[in-house]
């Protein structure tokens, strides 16, 4: 879990998600870089702060996932060169969104991550890039209304499905952040998270979003499951509560939409 390999499998999950909806398959070069690209950037986010300028880590654990790290890098470059123009314009501007959300910008006086109520709206920018646009770049799919709407739609449910974190986070993070258990409390972001869910299943149920379709029962107990587990969240949930169970819901996505 430290590894971040758990977030990386998710990522790869749901661009076979956006291929079902598209009716591509992702080409294995994209979800291998993908994989390994999550693995260097989530690690990135949790350990970078700890390293001196970045860089220069203490102690043989943070040495180790280092290493790890560098490897995945890697692995992620040489992928990436099979990749087309569009979808390295794409993953530039992805791996900016992700470098700057720890790396201090000057005239902001800090990471993204500590621009007051923005964070969660980058996170879930990145993972709706990374898992619908990029695949659909790399599978020669044309940037019509129909891939940003889906765009927009995942985006909505990577925001309601972070809550659980921040609802973790709220002991750590600054009150100054304004997360959104901050703004509305926790019950109040349960209820949005609520909202978010339920219209991203209108979305998919009232609309035409994908050529492939929208099987709406799949996203149906998909969205009960997610509601179920931003019910269950609180302050003080067990470490693997986000950290696993929510991040697994990708795969769960995926697995239902091949049973149904």
């Amino acid at each position: 879990m430290n590894s971040s390999m758990h977030v990386a499998l998710s990522v790869a999950v749901l661009c076979y998600v956006s291929g079902l909806y598209f009716q591509f398959v992702p080409p294995g070069y994209l979800v291998a870089c993908l994989f390994f690209g999550s693995v260097v950037g989530y690690n990135f986010i949790k350990y970078a702060p700890l390293a001196d300028n970045f860089i220069s880590v203490k102690g043989a654990y943070l040495k180790n996932m280092q290493g790890f790290s560098a490897l995945s890098f890697i692995a992620a470059l040489y992928f990436l060169r099979f990749f087309t123009l569009p979808g390295l314009v794409c993953t530039a501007v992805i791996g900016m969104l992700v470098f700057f959300y720890v790396f201090p910008i000057h005239r902001l006086r800090g990471s993204i991550r500590n621009v007051r109520g923005l964070k969660v709206y980058v996170v879930a920018l990145v993972w709706a890039l990374a898992t619908v646009v990029l695949p659909a770049l790399e599978a020669g799919v044309d940037l019509n209304g129909q891939l940003v709407f889906e765009t927009f739609r995942r985006g909505v449910f990577i925001l309601a499905i972070t809550i659980p974190f921040e609802i973790r986070d709220l002991n750590l993070d600054q009150p100054g952040l304004y997360t959104i258990p901050q703004q509305l409390g926790v019950r109040g972001a349960k209820l949005l998270g609520y909202c978010l869910l339920l219209g991203f299943w209108l979305m998919g149920v009232v609309f035409e979003v994908a050529p492939g379709g929208v099987n709406w029962e799949a996203e149906g107990v998909l969205v009960l499951m997610a509601a179920i587990m931003l019910y269950g969240a609180s302050r003080s949930q067990h470490r693997y509560y986000s950290g696993l169970m929510v991040e697994s819901l990708p795969l769960v996505w995926l697995g239902l939409l091949v049973l149904f």
